[in-house]
């Protein structure tokens, strides 16, 4: 059989030579189609996967939102609580002795409340966008490992938001007014001011307010860290709620989280001297004394709406920003 094989290749080398050209091109065909296949496929899953990853995040990206927005009302009244001047316009209308000083403390509080506005809305809005960053990146991961996590670690872990809205508010107004009271105290009542005035003090209050570098202590402050070994919050001495706050922390701290604090805080600033050009409008000159301007300048300033906050979580900044952190956790899959 074997010489019959051997007289054939002498006899016809070039059919041997051609039937091998062909049946090698037939199977690198088809190896390659096989390839081709293999490749068009996990392109095809990768298309699919990554047009699930994107709703998912516009799903957080919305939660996140409504959250701010939701929450926004609960600060309001913080802020109200300790900045409120109602009650004294009602003591000042009875013209009492004291009333200078009350037209002064009424002037720290307007300011106050406005500066304490711009940090602790900036504040709310990198919190959200960071834990809800995170915990999307996290079931996003664990869905592919057939992982859960319990609902109820979620839960708790934003549920510590309610500490930055009890205490952590109550630290931004304590500081804030501190230079609120070095910028603006010394101006008296009586003296004529102009919206330039307004800028050099709020730009005063916001070189010496450190609360960007320090975001965490006014986010978290103490509450964090024992609730996670506390003997009366069985949930809280779990190892992931202990992860989660200690990633939340560092996110926190990093400089891509101050940088997005600073713009949106800047912005935040802004929006304050457009409101005292506003208010100088209103007296129908660009100067007066500070006791004309103030009724309505605390007007402008009380009855802020929700545009600076709408703005922010528009902003390309605070949406990459939680993109970010939304990916980095989508890549760091936990059980």
């Amino acid at each position: 059989m074997f010489s019959k094989v051997a007289d054939f290749a002498r006899r016809h080398p070039k059919k041997l030579i051609f039937g091998g050209l062909v049946a090698g091109g037939m199977y690198a065909a088809h190896r390659y189609q096989s390839s081709f296949e293999e490749n068009r496929q996990q392109i095809r899953k990768k298309i699919v996967d990554e047009m699930k990853r994107a709703e998912h995040f516009d799903a957080i990206l919305k939660t996140s939102d409504q959250s701010v927005l939701n929450l926004l009302e609960t600060l309001r009244r913080k802020l109200n609580a300790e900045l409120g001047v109602e009650e004294i316009l009602e003591e000042v209308r009875a013209k009492p002795e004291n009333r200078i000083f009350l037209w002064d403390e009424i002037k720290i509080r307007v300011l106050t409340y406005g500066v304490a506005s711009v940090y602790t809305e900036s504040l709310l809005i990198c919190a959200l966008r960071t834990m809800m960053g995170i915990i999307g990146g996290y079931m996003l991961a664990n869905s592919r490992r057939k992982s859960n996590q319990a609902n109820e670690v979620h839960s708790a872990y934003l549920n510590m938001l309610q500490n930055f809205l009890d205490k952590g508010v109550h630290e931004v107004i304590r500081v804030v007014k501190i230079h609120v009271l070095a910028a603006f105290g010394p101006i008296e009542l009586k003296q004529v001011v102009t919206a330039d005035d307004f800028l050099l003090g709020f730009n005063f209050v916001r070189t010496n307010v450190k609360i960007i570098e320090n975001a965490p202590a006014y986010l978290m402050m103490d509450h964090w860290t024992p609730a996670c070994t506390s003997q009366e919050n069985p949930l809280s001495n779990s190892e992931i709620l202990n992860q989660l706050t200690s990633e939340t922390r560092d996110i926190l701290q990093c400089h891509d989280c101050q940088a997005v604090l600073e713009r949106l805080i800047g912005s935040g600033f802004r929006g304050l001297n457009a409101i005292a050009t506003k208010a100088f409008g209103y007296v129908g000159d660009g100067k007066c004394h500070l006791i004309t301007l103030l009724p309505s300048l605390k007007t402008e300033i009380y009855k802020r709406d929700n545009g600076f906050v709408k703005e922010s979580l528009n902003s390309s900044c605070s949406k990459d920003f939680s993109a970010n952190v939304y990916e980095a956790f989508c890549n760091n899959p936990r059980d």
